[in-house]
């Protein structure tokens, strides 16, 4: 049997971050892995709705993995490329790695996804 996903109304760009489809909805089994000592969370989100440090690291991320092949052909301009990645049809898909805290810690140290990412009410 092929799973066919359920159709989804059109997104507007112009509607904004909150009318943004998600992009794991059809693979809930895979918003969340824990094995082998890894435990982590994946989130989808618009580029609006991306926590400035997250932009930052993902703007980081591009320039270290493709400015020299940028600069090969077009060049590299910094402005040009953050404003590409906040794009209002920018989407993202994020690999949070969860922390582990042990009981034997008085004060376990505030890392982990929420470091990042506040949890919606």
């Amino acid at each position: 049997m092929v799973h066919s996903p359920q159709p989804r109304p059109a997104w507007n760009a112009e509607g904004g971050g909150a009318q943004a489809p998600d992009l794991l909805a059809d693979y809930p089994a895979f918003r969340r892995y824990d094995r082998n000592g890894l435990a982590a969370e994946l989130v989808s989100c618009a580029a609006a709705a991306l926590p400035p440090a997250v932009a930052d690291w993902a703007f980081a991320l591009c320039k270290a993995n493709m400015q020299a092949l940028y600069d090969t052909a077009w060049g590299w301009d910094d402005a040009k490329k953050r404003a590409e990645l906040a794009a209002a049809e920018a989407r993202y898909i994020v690999v949070y790695t969860m922390v582990r805290c042990l009981a034997a810690q008085p004060h376990p140290p505030a890392l982990g996804r929420e470091s990042l990412w506040p949890r919606r009410t």
